[in-house]
């Protein structure tokens, strides 16, 4: 069945891309990196569901936390 529409492989679209940023300047790259970032920080910031993204993230930063304590606690000095 021929559909009127075609959606790209996913694996080509990625590489495509990787190629894309690959070419750019080391100054290119790293504003497009920083405007990602802004980007999702601003959409955390104005998000409806922000009580609890903060609260997943509060949770998450706790167990990485004691995680890392109970490393040091075994294998450090």
């Amino acid at each position: 069945m021929n559909l009127p529409y075609h959606f790209p492989d996913p694996r080509e679209e990625a590489y495509r891309r990787a190629r894309e940023f690959q070419r750019l300047s080391v100054a290119e790259r790293l504003a497009a990196m920083l405007d990602t970032i802004e980007t999702g920080m601003f959409l955390l910031r104005v998000s409806p569901r922000r009580e609890a993204i903060d609260r997943i993230f509060l949770e998450r930063e706790a167990a990485w936390q004691s995680l890392q304590k109970e490393l040091i606690r075994r294998h450090g000095q």
